[in-house]
């Protein structure tokens, strides 16, 4: 009998070829038609340390929310394409969460707490660092 281990937070990649999930502290790719499981990212040191991943259009990164024990939750990403190292996209006080990559890949929606309230904001994906808030009366 094998180990049971909860998965959280499925996501397709854009081919549906696979989905990536959250399990105890890491992030896996299975492949839907073998099942081989693929790992991504691991942080064994601190618990339920991932969530909400989600593919880029072309399937080349992967951005989910990391808890860094520091500034709550925050949005990073990892290369699938390249060297897989993982490096931060939204890093601020207060909860950044919930990462959608727009379906052109240009741009990056996520829920923040920055001001003390949640709201969602809008930034380019690869560059820069300015920000728009979409919501007006608060928002997830």
């Amino acid at each position: 009998m094998g180990v049971r281990v909860r998965q959280d937070s499925p996501a397709w990649s854009p081919r549906a070829d696979k989905f990536a999930y959250i399990t105890l502290n890491s992030i896996f790719a299975q492949a839907v038609e073998t099942g081989e499981i693929e790992g991504l990212l691991g942080a064994p040191a601190i618990s339920r340390s991932f969530r909400h991943p989600d593919f880029s259009p072309d399937g080349r990164l992967l951005v989910y929310s990391f808890w860094n024990g520091k500034t709550d939750w925050n949005i990073w990403a990892v290369s699938l394409a390249d060297d897989r190292q993982p490096f931060p996209l939204v890093q601020a006080p207060g909860v950044q969460d919930d990462p959608k990559v727009s379906p052109d890949g240009q741009w990056l929606a996520y829920h923040t707490r920055e001001s003390g309230r949640s709201e969602v904001r809008v930034r380019a994906l690869r560059a820069g660092s300015v920000t728009w808030q979409l919501s007006t009366e608060g928002g997830t």
